[in-house]
């Protein structure tokens, strides 16, 4: 092997010299290059806009800044050059707020147009809302003409700033006027919008103006000041010119494009070869050049050609010598040389002079230098480090950016957004005088709380938050206890061990520990409650391996009886056992309103219940057994005769007596207890249950507690069954990740470890407990003016000024009224407690926010300002509230409070009014607690406030729980220990505020499922030492600091690696690379050369962020993304890797993408274009009431002027629905007609009937919708498809298989269903074809079966192409070749859902999209189609198939022949597994076949063939044939109806004489003769011939004709 060059010398002459002569003997392919572009039909955004909604990405407030100064300022901003000058002036006027680490990745964030969807979207939604206004105001015809600003206010318009200050003079002296949602619903605010204006009420303005020109600045300035004063909200809408005809887009970046190796069995490639000038094509004219830098086999060329240029030109044919030679070794690696493979990429990559580029280069172009490294030497310590790495840190991959984890698909979308976040911190920081080490060190360890973090074991959601049940508490009834060494839990393995032995996938493990706890909520009355405890007993008798417990919901009870005390009885310690004092009080009052009324001689049902359970429960002749029996009979009576359904007395009594009777006990004397009105010793224990309920602030219905996590409780118990069991199975995985990491052993408490798991809270409050990335900050932590904390409580321990108070708590109410009575009373509990969790202390005051008709200084505000010294005095005004009830007495009780315990110098509490309001993001009279930035509304009573279990403690004390966790308050106060002083009481508090409300802004990354975090050892410098395994630079002065761990072997290193580049040269990161390959590779690990766009620009000096610009001041894009120099004899196929949601087409390509050959391309560089055709608009819908998909709905997508553009169902796979937008406001409807009565979208806008909900498409990456609907009144129980199908019987993610399999033959038959008329487009005449191919050879298929279609069809004929994998040539020809044959064609499109399994070979994909998107492919309105394989020659009238009665199954199929007993022994159906699944059923082949779209869907069938995939599909080794092996392996559910045998052929399977009755034959496979399918055309069908040549005249004479006009019109 050659060794690599040294310094030059005699040794390297002699060894260049030797080397040279030999490699002239051995020619070299010559290296191709391809450059790939995307582009959207976009304008390039101005770069003032781009950078003003990169600084609104990190606050309103730098935006408004922002704009501010460019208003102020002078200069220029005409060309790209004056405004990225007149921009970095701005900035350099904002001074910290936009300070160094910002304005580094300013740059970045511009080259990937990361803004360009958003700006577009105001562009679009400009027009969309004048021409609203049009239709609402004729005199307003003119206004799409005008180029000034246009101001839309008060349903008013104006054209440029004189027209705006007439008109608002005028509107001042008139009323507001109204419009409705159908007239203006763009008026409306958007979340998108931004906003400023001293009056949260105030009259809105909506500006849409090009920020670059001057007149905006005129108008900018003017409304800055009307917003300032209090007079207008002012609302900017920037966007960009629209794109002229003919002019070039934006140029997008984030994509990859991908060549993979094709395997080839069979020919593919056509024999036509393509006429470069046909196809217009013109070579790039940017110069593709090699990187020399790249070391290969050993040697540097740029180091040698530096040292010796004298030998360029020799040194440059050694190298082309050694690219053939890697290229010649590729095609012979051996499964044996791999075994170390990944070893030895790593020890290559780590010797390398750059080994961060070398990984790159590598990884992207693994199959050139997969020979080279195969031949090295295997490092054995190098490779024990691996395996020692390893050991500490699983071999997966991780991307974690400071203290942010990302996503490792390599995504610079999701990059972008952590850069800016990060960089906004570290000026943020730097802004509260904290020096660079103390940032630095914040930066890297300091986090919010991880999705990561949060993907404990405890549940499937990672992200839901998980409640402290205490166990212990007597609230709780268990069933069972799995440790009790009771039957049979005696014959179970006692050790967590049990989970490390080998089992079958999702095989429960039975183990006698209470791993899993589950809690159920219900009420014991209702027939919903009922049916949970029944299920729960039926679980126990099952034996599984759950803990079940019960706690008695009787909160319906207490407040029907408040509702009916009518004849109540006032006094009695009854009520108390429900719901403490608060209802005990109410009902005391409402007794008093009604006295003349006589009481009833008994305690309500529910009472009496509880009451019974317990008698029986604690009694020791019965015990738990006996009470749960009496529960069943409580069940079982529910039903019996009137009232049906209702738990009355009487069926209470027969149910105990059932019961009792078994035993001596005296039921009768039981009975006459538990329904007397006096106590009963079961009282403690109910009343204890129902503050237990209130404390833990669940909602008023049925749930299930597994482990902490909060399940809505189904009625249906084989949903019950089915979800909890979703729960333990995905519990018992992360428990065997827990055991094999020894986290958790047989010594290990398991109560604890659930209760500690992240996330886990003593209270449940959704306003309250919000993921990182939910939770919304305040605008502004500077406190009202005037703000008193109050003094340590009495019970307060360590600090007593407040001084290291690490939260700070506003509580905001307003003091004049009985609910803000309430809150003063939690939050002086709360402060009376100690305000103290974890020796973490907040300290609190208290504000007023008085609403228009309140008093700004009521008695309570008074008071609190006098006693706001005195903490004696702030306990005793607590205890006066909760305790005195008469608004007149405790009036005077206050003010003899204050005058004796009073301070008649302090300071008065303040108001919240105007710009506080604005700034904390709350409304008038609102109740509130503002924490460290965060605000959060109260949940209040308007009742008397509870002694013991007050809402508003409660909520105050888990927002003080939820903060510490989610801030991380105890790591925080580490890192900034050294830079807090001591000098003034609460400096440190408003230090600690500041910086907490700065930290707290950066976005949390999610890491993907399962990731685990890196030790803080692994990220500190120095662990170098440690493992040798990494690339390290280090750069101490960033504030960037990036961590990964890669297998450099990886699709993911493909994508990850360029990011790591940019990272390091571009954005100045330190960057520490661990690199964790596989061991023992049996398999090329990487099939693919691989290139991204990320947004950087690639220069001689390596990777830059700058901006360039031409001499004429445009600037220059990012670099086309390139394949250079490739040199591989392989088949090859051209996939663009676009981010979810986007929908791209090749728009110019001079050869056959999927099927290239290097070695023939036209020329040695070639550049291919994409365009950008459509973001997705994806979701869920959800029946609200039911909670389940309402599948089969009909979606339909518009805007105002054309209400329906688009159409789509809802799936009943979780509901998902998918359809195409371009940027802009649209409006989602429910499709009108059967669906439109049904159903109507849940807080939609519009008049009754015409409902829609406006979805706005702003950005590369727009999150899921979750669209909600609900019956219309009287529709509750209409079946939506008409009587359609078998109910899916679904639970979990895609729900169970059995539901799947039963035979729908062996059910009851129901009345075959004739094919009505067919009403579609131009009428029942036309029939409609579906097919798809990709790749030259296939689409030239594609045009002889049209042809012998539309030749042997009498009907109409239109076309449906999937246009995924069309050529751009294909496309462009086909409209026109329809007009000359006389046929119609309509290309579709859909993208694979992201949670359906994907499949990665491109031939697989197509199969996939062959069957598993019928029901969503084509639009509503089409009712049936036929499916024909491109390679296919028709020779009869598909009108037949069209009419062909398909016997009520929703397709037809074609079975196979079995004519032709030469291939009899590859009939795989006839044998095996597949004769015993089919069970008599023929095995049809795919390559044609009849769908009734209309049945399809009525029965769900595409669900159910998705359903059967995802879990099919697991396995990579089944549905072989995915296309084929689907639906006849489905077809016991989703049935199919056999074609009469003569409509499709295949040589294969069919013999000789048969082919003359054929009425379609298809070119398959032989795999006796592996003949090409060109050849099997021309030899067994003559007018294949006659069609091919015909098809080659006709796309001959488009092309020229094409040509013609086009030299025409130049």
């Amino acid at each position: 092997m050659l060794t690599r060059a040294t310094d030059g010398g005699l040794r390297g002459s002699l060894c260049l010299s030797l080397v040279v002569a030999v490699a002239t003997a051995a020619p070299a392919m010559e290296p191709k290059s391809i450059s790939v572009s995307l582009q959207a039909g976009w304008h390039v955004p101005s770069l003032l806009a781009e950078t003003s909604e990169i600084l609104g990405s990190i606050s309103s407030s730098l935006y408004w800044d922002f704009l501010d100064r460019i208003a102020s300022l002078d200069g220029p901003s005409a060309t790209d050059e004056e405004q990225y000058a007149l921009a970095k002036q701005a900035l350099e006027g904002l001074g910290d707020k936009a300070g160094p680490a910002v304005q580094s990745v300013l740059n970045y964030s511009i080259s990937l147009e990361y803004f360009a969807p958003r700006l577009e979207m105001f562009t679009q939604l400009s027009a969309s809302h004048i021409q609203e206004m049009v239709n609402a105001d004729p005199t307003a015809a003119s206004l799409p003409k005008c180029v000034d600003p246009i101001f839309l206010f008060n349903s008013n318009w104006a054209c440029g700033l004189s027209d705006f200050k007439q008109k608002l003079s005028i509107a001042a002296q008139t009323p507001l006027k109204e419009h409705t949602n159908d007239a203006l619903p763009l008026s409306a605010p958007f979340d998108f919008d931004r906003t400023v204006g001293a009056k949260p009420d105030g009259p809105r303005v909506i500006v849409y103006a090009d920020i670059t020109s001057p007149s905006f600045r005129q108008a900018h300035t003017y409304l800055r000041s009307l917003a300032a004063s209090g007079e207008v909200l002012y609302t900017l809408r920037p966007g960009v010119p629209m794109l002229a005809e003919g002019e070039k887009g934006v140029r997008l970046q984030g994509y990859g494009v991908e060549l993979a190796i094709k395997s080839q069995e069979y020919k593919v490639l056509d024999d036509e070869i393509p006429d470069p000038d046909g196809d217009k094509f013109e070579l790039d004219s940017e110069a593709i050049t090699s990187s020399e830098a790249e070391e290969i086999e050993g040697f540097f060329f740029a180091r040698l050609k530096e040292r010796r240029p004298e030998l360029s030109d020799k040194l440059d044919v050694l190298r082309g010598d050694l690219l053939a030679k890697v290229e010649e070794d590729a095609s012979k690696v051996q499964v044996w040389d791999m075994q170390d493979l990944g070893v030895q990429a790593v020890g290559r990559i780590l010797r390398a002079q750059d080994p961060l580029l070398a990984l790159r280069r590598i990884a992207q172009d693994f199959p050139m230098y997969a020979p080279g490294l195969t031949k090295q030497r295997v490092n054995q310590t190098l490779k024990k480090m691996i395996i020692a790495f390893q050991k500490e840190f699983e071999p997966q991959s991780l991307l974690r950016v400071n203290s942010v984890i990302l996503p490792t698909d390599g995504n610079p979308f999701d990059l972008h957004n952590t850069l800016i976040s990060q960089s906004a911190a570290v000026d943020g920081l730097r802004a509260l005088g904290l020096p660079p080490a103390a940032v630095r060190e914040l930066m890297l360890s300091w986090k919010l709380e991880t999705d990561s973090e949060a993907m404990a074991m405890m549940g499937p959601q990672g992200d839901e938050f998980r409640l402290d049940v205490e166990i212990g508490h007597e609230a709780i009834t268990w069933l069972n206890d799995l440790e009790s060494g009771n039957y049979p839990y005696s014959r179970w393995s006692p050790s967590v061990k049990e989970f490390l032995t080998p089992a079958f996938p999702n095989q429960l493990r039975f183990i006698a520990k209470n791993l899993y706890r589950c809690v159920a909520l219900a009420d014991p009355l209702s027939s919903h409650g009922l049916a949970i405890l029944q299920t729960l007993r039926s679980l126990v008798q099952q034996n599984a391996p759950v803990a079940l417990g019960v706690v008695f919901d009787l909160r319906r009870a207490a407040r029907e009886m408040v509702d009916d005390l009518v004849d109540t009885k006032c006094a009695g310690s009854w009520p108390q056992a429900l719901e403490g004092a608060e209802w005990a009080r109410r009902i005391e009052s409402k007794c008093k309103e009604n006295a003349a009324n006589s009481p009833t001689s008994s305690v309500h049902r529910a009472v009496a219940f509880a009451r019974l359970f317990y008698t029986l429960r604690n009694h020791e002749a019965y015990g738990p057994t006996a009470a749960w029996e009496f529960i069943d009979g409580v069940a079982s009576r529910a039903t019996e005769k009137a009232p049906r359904g209702k738990i009355t007395r009487p069926k209470l009594v027969k149910a105990f007596r059932a019961t009792a009777k078994k035993s001596s006990m005296k039921y009768q004397k039981e009975i006459e207890k538990a329904f007397a009105l006096g106590s009963h010793p079961a009282d403690p224990w109910i009343q204890s249950t129902q503050e237990w309920v209130t404390r833990k602030g669940l909602q008023n219905k049925p749930v299930l507690i597994f482990n902490g996590a909060i399940i809505e409780a189904e009625s249906n118990p084989e949903f019950l069954r089915r979800g909890l069991m979703n729960y333990i199975l995905m519990a018992q995985m992360r428990y065997q990740h827990a055991v094999y990491h020894t986290r958790v052993t047989d010594a290990t408490d398991l109560n604890e470890y659930i209760k500690n798991q992240p996330r886990t809270y003593p209270r449940m409050n959704k306003e309250i407990l919000k993921g990182a990335n939910e939770v919304e900050l305040v605008d502004s932590v500077s406190p009202p003016e005037g703000v008193v904390y109050l003094p340590a409580a009495p019970t307060a321990s360590g600090d007593k000024k407040g001084e290291f108070a690490a939260l700070t708590v506003w509580v905001v109410s307003d003091l004049s009224t009985q609910e803000g009575k309430n809150v003063v009373a939690g939050a002086l509990e709360y402060w009376e407690s100690g305000s103290v969790e974890g020796d973490i202390s907040s300290r609190i005051a208290i504000v007023h926010n008085p609403g228009p008709t309140s008093t700004a200084d009521p008695p309570l505000k008074l008071a609190l300002s006098r006693l706001a010294e005195s903490p004696e005095g702030l306990a005793m005004l607590r205890a006066l509230i909760v305790t005195i009830y008469d608004e007149e007495m405790l009036g005077e009780a206050i003010e003899a409070l204050v005058k004796s315990k009073g301070s008649v110098s302090a300071k008065s509490i303040p108001n919240c009014q105007g710009h506080c309001l604005q700034a904390y993001g709350i409304r008038q009279e609102e109740s509130s607690a503002i924490c460290n930035g965060r605000a959060v509304k109260l949940s209040t009573s308007k009742a008397i406030p509870r002694k013991e279990s007050d809402e508003v403690f409660e909520d105050l004390r888990l927002l003080h729980v939820h903060m510490i966790k989610f801030l991380r308050l105890g790591e925080l106060l580490k890192a900034i220990s050294g830079v807090l002083t001591t000098t003034e009481p609460g400096t440190q508090s408003d230090r600690i505020l500041r910086i907490t409300h700065r930290l707290a802004q950066v976005p949390r990354g999610k890491a993907a499922s399962g990731a685990v975090e890196l030790p803080d050892e692994y990220i500190d410098d120095g662990i170098g030492k440690k493992f040798e395994n990494v690339i390290e630079f280090s750069r101490p002065e960033s504030m960037i600091s990036v961590t990964a761990v890669l297998n450099p072997l990886t699709q993911e290193a493909q994508s990850l690696a360029p990011l790591l580049v940019l990272l390091r040269d571009a954005i100045g990161a330190s960057i520490k690379v661990y690199l964790s390959p596989s061991l023992g590779i049996s398999e090329v690990p990487l099939k693919r050369f691989y290139r991204s766009a990320s947004g950087a620009w690639e220069t001689e000096a390596g990777i830059t962020g700058a901006i360039s610009f031409t001499p004429s001041g445009s600037r220059k894009g990012p670099d086309l993304l390139k394949f250079t120099n490739i040199r591989t004899r392989a088949l090859l196929t051209l996939n663009v890797q676009a981010p979810d949601g986007w929908l791209v087409a090749s728009t110019r390509a001079p050869v056959d993408l999927d099927n290239l050959l290097l070695k023939d391309l036209p020329s040695s560089k070639m550049n291919l274009e994409y365009g950008f055709e459509a973001s997705l608009i994806e979701g869920q819908c959800i029946d609200k009431e039911k909670r389940e998909p309402p599948a089969g709905l009909q979606l339909v997508l518009g805007n105002a002027s054309s209400p329906h553009l688009q159409d789509t169902l809802v799936m009943y796979n979780l509901g998902y629905f998918q359809l195409k937008a371009s940027p802009g406001v649209w409006r989602l409807r429910i499709a009108p007609g059967r669906h439109g009565s049904i159903y109507k979208i849940d807080d939609a806008e519009g008049s009754t009937g015409k409902e829609f909900r406006l979805m706005p498409i702003d950005s590369f990456s727009s999150k899921p919708k979750m669209v909600q609907v609900t019956r219309r009144p009287g529709k509750e129980n209409v079946d939506l498809l008409e009587g359609g199908g078998d109910e899916l019987d679904d639970a979990g993610f895609f729900g169970s298989l059995s539901s799947f399999f039963g035979d729908l033959e062996g059910k009851k038959k129901k009345k075959k269903e004739k094919n009505a008329p067919i009403e579609v487009g131009g009428g029942g005449d036309t029939v409609h074809v579906f097919s798809l191919a990709s790749g030259q050879l296939y689409e030239r298929f594609l045009k002889i079966m049209m042809q012998s279609v539309v030749e042997n069809t009498k009907s109409k004929v239109k076309f449906w192409f999937l246009s995924n994998f069309l050529s751009p040539q294909f496309k462009s020809l086909v409209p026109k070749m329809a007009a000359k044959l006389g046929f119609e064609v309509e290309l579709v499109t859909y993208q694979w859902p992201k949670w359906l399994h994907r499949q990665s070979v491109r031939q697989r994909v197509i199969w996939g999209y062959k069957i598993l998107f019928l029901d969503v492919l084509f639009p509503l309105s089409l009712k049936r189609i036929i499916y024909i394989d491109a390679d296919q020659v028709v020779r009869g009238d598909v009108r037949e198939l069209w009419d062909m009665d398909l016997e009520g199954a929703p397709y037809g199929y074609t079975p196979f022949c079995s004519s032709n007993s030469a291939t009899n022994g590859f009939r795989f159906w006839d044998s095996g597994y597949w004769k015993n699944h089919l069970h008599g059923k023929p095995y049809h082949i795919s390559a044609l076949y009849v769908v009734d779209l209309a049945r399809f869907r009525r029965i769900r069938a595409g669900d159910k063939l998705r359903s059967i995939y995802d879990n099919l599909s697991a396995d990579p080794n089944s549905l072989a044939n995915l296309d084929q092996d689907l639906p006849n392996y489905a077809q016991h559910t989703v049935p199919i109806f056999s074609l009469p045998q003569e409509w499709l052929w295949c040589e294969t399977w069919c013999s000789m004489e048969t082919l003359p009755a054929a009425k379609t034959i298809d070119l398959c496979n032989n795999p006796l003769t592996k003949k090409p399918k060109l050849d099997v055309a021309r030899e067994l069908l003559p007018e294949w011939v006659v069609f091919d040549e015909r098809q080659r005249k006709l796309t001959a004479e488009i092309q020229d004709a094409e040509s013609a006009s086009s030299n025409k019109a130049s």
